[in-house]
């Protein structure tokens, strides 16, 4: 992988692939850099199922945050522009059309269901969805040059209706701030404190961006395996999901 993708230049990333599925049906082109955003969105899915499995185990391989990555990378890797607006519109996108998917899933449940212990990070499924929320919530502000010195509080939300009002006004803003950038605004580097206070090494928004979205890939996954115990899967959350609805719209 890495050496094909030393080959590529950008003008190759945004060439449409050309592929038949495993059944031999061929597929409707998508750009390369969608299907390699795919690829890791899909791996981090899945590594978010297989660190529940070995935490039962009692191996459990830490924190899987890109943010953790990114504090222990290379300054010269964190100062690479990479991203455009386009690249990260559609990763919005795909965010919200699977937080939606999750939501749909859970309509109805009811407030013991939705507070009931989980054998999950965050402990339930409302602790789940308040904590994708909540770093929503939490990296917009910092983008914005704020640095809340605290998380959402999950016991603010009662109810799903309290999560969801909650959420619609966060991809608002989210979807209102991100239309105000431009290229070189995601390439600048975001000083911020953390919770505690303590400065952190700025890195450029585009990387944060990735973070928060692959952040909410992995607890997303989470909630999805509470929800299908529950009889109420949400289906495929897959990115590919996405690019074929698209390309049937199309």
């Amino acid at each position: 992988m890495r050496a094909i993708l030393a080959e590529h230049d950008d003008a190759a990333l945004a060439r449409p692939v050309q592929f038949a599925n495993t059944r031999g049906v061929p597929q409707t082109p998508v750009p390369l850099w969608q299907l390699l955003l795919h690829g890791v969105n899909h791996g981090t899915q899945h590594r978010s199922e297989a660190a529940l499995i070995l935490t039962d185990l009692g191996h459990s391989p830490g924190d899987l945050d890109a943010d953790d990555g990114q504090r222990g990378g290379s300054a010269t890797i964190a100062r690479r522009e990479f991203m455009d607006v386009a690249t990260a519109q559609w990763m919005i996108e795909y965010h919200y059309w699977a937080n939606a998917r999750l939501l749909r899933a859970a309509d109805g449940i009811d407030a013991t269901e939705l507070v009931a212990p989980r054998a999950v990070p965050c402990g339930s499924l409302r602790g789940t969805f308040v904590h994708i929320l909540s770093a929503e919530w939490i990296w917009r502000q910092r983008w914005q040059g704020a640095s809340p010195a605290a998380m959402l509080d999950e016991r603010e939300f009662a109810t799903l209706a309290d999560v969801i009002v909650r959420w619609d006004a966060e991809q608002a803003a989210m979807r209102a701030f991100l239309a105000e950038l431009d290229d070189a605004a995601l390439a600048r580097p975001v000083q911020f404190t953390n919770t505690r206070g303590v400065p952190q090494t700025p890195v450029p928004l585009w990387q944060l961006l990735l973070h928060c979205v692959n952040h909410g890939t992995q607890h997303r996954s989470e909630a999805a395996l509470i929800l299908t115990d529950l009889g109420r899967s949400p289906g495929d959350l897959d990115m590919a999901l996405l690019l074929r609805e698209r390309a049937a719209i199309a």
